[in-house]
């Protein structure tokens, strides 16, 4: 198992929209893996703008303080848990003041995920042929396709990393932003002093989004035979092999590795199942 805490990872920026976005990078995966991952604490407020856009990857947020805005007159709300398919559109106007979990995993469309350090070197080198503003990446001179137009700055560092054009599932999975809030759910109690909320499973792949809270004194088991799993600690504290983890902390299962937590202090933790796309071919990105 691996495992990080906010406590001990230092804040950073890796600039890509406009207004302040700071990060945790938590844990990450491979970025050659199709089921390449990343755990990001992130912080933003009113003065960060994005542009309506959208990624070929999925991803998951879990607004940790604060209110999240996936759109016009959408919010996702302290506590309340999102999830976004590869392809779905989001985002288009400012933000409130926030920190959120992000993690963004591949998705089924086979294009996997770029890490936050491949993706700022795409980044510094297109500074060198163009400029980043409002979210949009603007070529300076027309491209080998005689094109000038703006483009999504995601995209151009996809397309400009990968050399062929970016593709997303059409039509998305899902249409929209699916926003879930975990309160509302019954629980299932597994064992005495834990009760889990599944939120739902998604796509093909099997991804897999549980809402855990667990008494001071129980034990909680995690693992899976068929998919990786991703663990965050919201609140509480637990002891792993004579490890104590408190406050925000990100863990990592193989498949097939599991792992036991003894609870300290009550906990609230997400767990999430990543999709398993060991059908799909390397040469599909």
């Amino acid at each position: 198992m691996r495992a990080s805490t906010a406590e001990a990872v230092d804040w950073t920026t890796r600039p890509l929209r406009e207004g302040k976005a700071l990060l945790q990078e938590l844990l990450i995966g491979d970025d050659d893996d199709l089921e390449n991952f990343q755990v990001l604490i992130t912080e933003h407020d009113s003065s960060f703008v994005t542009p309506r856009h959208r990624h070929n990857f999925d991803q998951l947020r879990w607004v940790l303080q604060g209110r999240w805005t996936a759109g016009r007159d959408k919010y996702v709300n302290e506590g309340e848990v999102a999830f976004f398919s590869d392809g779905t559109f989001y985002g288009g106007q400012g933000v409130e003041d926030m920190v959120v979990l992000n993690i963004k995993f591949g998705s089924p469309n086979g294009s996997g995920l770029m890490n936050g350090a491949v993706r700022q070197g795409g980044y510094a080198e297109l500074q060198e042929t163009g400029t980043f503003e409002d979210g949009f990446y603007r070529p300076a001179a027309e491209d080998a396709a005689g094109d000038l137009r703006p483009r999504d700055a995601y995209e151009a560092i996809w397309e400009h990393l990968h050399g062929r054009p970016i593709t997303y599932s059409k039509p998305p999975r899902y249409r929209d932003v699916l926003i879930m809030e975990p309160r509302s759910f019954h629980p299932r109690v597994l064992v005495p002093g834990v009760e889990v909320r599944p939120l739902g499973t998604f796509s093909e792949a099997g991804t897999e989004i549980r809402h855990v809270l667990a008494e001071a004194g129980a034990e909680v088991s995690f693992g899976c035979a068929d998919h990786q799993v991703v663990l965050f600690l919201r609140r509480g504290r637990v002891t792993h092999e004579g490890t104590d983890y408190a406050g925000y902390a990100a863990f990592h299962l193989q498949r097939g590795e599991h792992a036991t937590f003894a609870v300290g202090e009550r906990v609230e933790l997400l767990e999430l199942r990543l999709p398993d796309l060991r059908h799909l071919s390397a040469a599909a990105r």
